[in-house]
């Protein structure tokens, strides 16, 4: 995955209340592997999505 060290890091909820979408919806989305760059996984096991993704 190429996220730089400075580019924040946003929660599914975070993620899903800045796009309208549902958090079911964000988690559906990136299990179809719509959401690119590819996410990671904080220690955790959060799901992290980059600002690319907004």
């Amino acid at each position: 995955m190429n996220i730089t060290v400075a580019e924040k890091l946003y929660k599914i909820g975070s993620v899903a209340g800045c796009s309208g979408l549902s958090v079911k919806t964000v988690r559906y989305y990136d299990e179809m592997g719509l959401l690119s760059p590819a996410v990671e996984r904080s220690p955790a096991g959060y799901r992290l999505f980059g600002e690319a993704v907004l």
